[in-house]
């Protein structure tokens, strides 16, 4: 039977840090426990299985890494031109394991059953959000979306002119930026399409340059959100 990842919104999806939020939950849950009504039996499951997840993530974890690099060494000394003598061969010694979890009826994964008790944490009329924050029930905030356009294609043709394609995301303009040469970036203009045709004449009368574009979303009177990705094209004279 194939074991499946939990996923909450509190709780972190690498198991490192998942190892770390766990024993700061079992720490801190002792503190809240009779507020909250989480039994003593609950409280010492939670902090047995903390124990017993950080001896795996952490010390058996790390323990492998380095048997695996000192196998690697004892090869390539054994392989080499000098092999040592006597030969030292590498060593697994496991560090005294936790006491196993025991006195819950445990049908589910760990973070399954977790995930009941704080779901049950929650309904308590006495849970508060300063209390899920210090016990890490909170779930982070989301960064906010960067909102800016997308430029889909530049195409050139004779006589200096690009066409330009571009998405808005949505927005009602967009302001489309340019520069070339050693200048500056300069305002081309806004408009309410998803294309656009510049016109300019070529820095130097009958020579190719190279224009590079950029969009950025407008309301009608201010630009908001990000600059989209930066695209260049050679014009044709």
């Amino acid at each position: 039977m194939m074991s499946r990842t939990v996923t909450y919104d509190y709780l972190p999806s690498e198991e490192g840090p998942r190892a770390t939020w766990l024993n700061t939950f079992a720490e801190r849950l002792p503190n809240y426990a009779t507020t909250l009504g989480v039994s003593s039996a609950d409280v010492n499951y939670v902090i047995a299985g903390a124990a017993a997840y950080n001896y795996a993530v952490f010390s058996l974890s790390i323990l492998l890494r380095n048997l695996s690099r000192a196998v690697t060494l004892f090869k390539d000394n054994f392989e080499g031109d000098r092999t040592p003598d006597p030969l030292a061969y590498p060593v697994l010694t496991l560090p005294q394991p936790p006491t196993a979890p025991s006195g819950v009826n445990l049908k589910t994964g760990l973070f399954i059953w977790i995930n009941d008790l704080v779901v049950e944490i929650r309904k308590s009329p006495n849970y508060s959000q300063s209390i899920g924050t210090d016990l890490g029930l909170v779930a982070p905030p989301k960064p906010p979306v960067a909102l800016k356009g997308r430029i889909t294609k530049l195409e050139a043709f004779p006589g200096s002119e690009v066409d330009i394609s571009f998405v808005r995301s949505g927005a009602k303009m967009a302001i489309i930026e340019s520069k070339r040469g050693n200048g500056d970036w300069e305002v081309l203009d806004k408009v309410a399409a998803s294309s656009y045709e510049d016109n300019r004449p070529p820095l130097v009368a009958g020579q190719p340059e190279v224009r590079i574009y950029r969009i950025r979303l407008s309301d009608g009177k201010n630009a908001f959100g990000d600059y989209s990705d930066e695209m260049s094209i050679g014009t044709k004279v």
